[in-house]
């Protein structure tokens, strides 16, 4: 058991190297380094995907599905070179509206494809623009479902 302050075999200052059945405590592990890497990755791979794919928004989208299941998937609207188009993967089904002036209507017809494969109770908020997170602080936008 190693108890000094110095670094130890595993990279760890002045912690204790605890063993119990030829395990290792999880204080001696040393894991900050790696999430923060893994974290910086993952943010630096979503900027390039806004880069490359021409991708402007990130929607969060909520509803029942035509089974009467509650899902959430992303709504991604890229820019075109006459507008927005959305464009929403749920399970095998790929949605994917027509080029239009604003986001809003880009997001409204694909919530209108939706609906008419079924789906209810749908509702939608940005939660990217550009790779700015918003913190999901942006309101809601419900749809009415179709009569």
């Amino acid at each position: 058991m190693n108890t000094g302050g110095n670094r130890d075999e595993h990279g760890i200052i002045g912690g204790h190297h605890n063993e119990v059945n030829g395990l290792q405590s999880a204080s001696d592990v040393p894991i900050l380094q790696p999430l923060r890497r893994h974290t910086e990755e993952s943010m630096n791979a979503l900027a390039s995907l806004f880069k490359r794919d021409g991708l402007v928004e990130k929607h969060q989208l909520e509803g029942v599905d035509p089974s009467d299941r509650y899902f959430n998937r992303a709504v991604l609207v890229n820019r075109t070179p006459s507008g927005y188009q959305a464009r929403a993967m749920y399970e095998a089904l790929t949605v994917e509206g027509q080029s239009h002036p604003t986001i809003a209507a880009a997001v409204t017809e694909l919530v209108q494809k939706l609906q008419a494969f079924g789906f209810i109770r749908l509702r939608t908020r940005a939660n990217f623009k550009g790779s700015k997170y918003l913190a999901e602080k942006e309101t809601w936008i419900e749809y009415p479902d179709r009569g």
